[in-house]
């Protein structure tokens, strides 16, 4: 009796340790389980996460706010007065430096403004502008008119307006009356081209119709 009950004790411990090495290495909290997160997994986990917070962004709508809430050039009045849905503005006075100062603001904060600060005019151009760019990626351009004296081109008196209009239509008639000439001589060439071959061809029909004739006088001749 004594040995039966030691046998199933040592069964019974026998199967409780394989049970509880089982749930031991089974266990994602154990060591074993801390030991089998290694690098590639901490890399996926990462890779994860980075996934989800872009799904995130991605589900999140972008503004598409690309109005100015301002928009001032230092020293100068903007005509007319500022309003975001107008984008056409002009400076009424003349402006002496190579260079203007604009500042302006943006009503979204995440929108981007390019174009303001100390801005060269550059020369032969009389407009400005200024380009906000929405979170989405949209942009809306406000435009600055203005009036440089170094911007400003020599403007031609009608008088030489006038003559430089005469020079080229004289130009104009002289490249007309080139082509007509040409045309003359090409057609008077194909007349006369024309005409040689109407020759060359009455000359060999006079030739066969001689010919043919001589044939018949010695025809005649033998009978």
């Amino acid at each position: 009796m004594k040995k039966i009950y030691v046998i199933v004790m040592i069964i019974f411990f026998i199967v409780f340790g394989i049970s509880f090495n089982n749930n031991v290495y089974a266990d994602p909290n154990s060591s074993k389980g801390f030991a089998d997160f290694d690098d590639n997994k901490a890399a996926e986990e990462t890779k994860k996460l980075e996934q989800e917070e872009k799904n995130k962004q991605s589900d999140r709508v972008l503004s598409t706010n690309n109005f100015l809430e301002s928009l001032v050039v230092e020293g100068y009045t903007l005509t007319p007065d500022f309003n975001k849905q107008t984008i056409e503005y002009t400076i009424s006075e003349e402006i002496k430096s190579d260079e203007l100062t604009i500042n302006a603001k943006a009503e979204d904060s995440k929108a981007k403004i390019q174009g303001i600060g100390k801005v060269k005019i550059p020369k032969n151009e009389n407009r400005l502008r200024i380009d906000i760019e929405a979170e989405s990626g949209t942009v809306r351009t406000y435009f600055i008119n203005i009036k440089s004296s170094e911007n400003e081109s020599p403007k031609q008196d009608d008088e030489d307006l006038k003559n430089e209009l005469v020079q080229n239509n004289e130009i104009i008639n002289e490249t007309n009356n080139t082509i007509e000439e040409k045309q003359i001589h090409v057609e008077k060439d194909d007349n006369d081209n024309n005409m040689i071959i109407i020759i060359v061809l009455g000359v060999v029909i006079l030739f066969v119709l001689i010919l043919n004739n001589s044939k018949k006088k010695k025809r005649k001749r033998k009978h």
